[in-house]
Formats: C-alpha cells, structure tokens, sequence
C-alpha cells in the first residue's frame, strides 16, 4: 500500500492514472520539467507515470 503523507501545508498521494493531466501540463512545459529530463511528449509522459506507478508496487518506493 502507498502511504499518504499529509501535513498543515502539503498533501502527498498515491500516484495513479488520474494524475496524468498533472505529469502532462509538468513534463510538457520545458521550464518546468528541464531538471527531470523534460520536456517530453505525451507517450513519454504516460511512460513516466507507468514507471513511477510501478515502482511502488513492485518495490515499495517511488518518487
């Protein structure tokens, strides 16, 4: 299970296919995303969400 980590400022969720108009407006903006390899296009986006998803249920961690 993914934890969700909340204080009085932030909220951290689980990653999950709803958040992909989220990974799309960050990694399509090269401004933004410069420092994680960005900008990329869409399938690279969907590509990065899959991975972060993954990577918690195959080894308890993520980003």
């Amino acid at each position: 299970m993914i934890p969700t980590i909340e204080t009085n400022r932030l909220r951290l969720v689980a990653p999950n296919k709803d958040a992909f108009e989220t990974y799309k407006k960050f990694y399509t903006d090269g401004s933004a995303s410069k420092m994680y390899g960005g900008p990329l296009g869409i399938e690279q986006t969907w590509a990065r969400l899959k991975a972060d998803v993954g990577s918690w249920y195959l080894l308890g961690f993520g980003v």
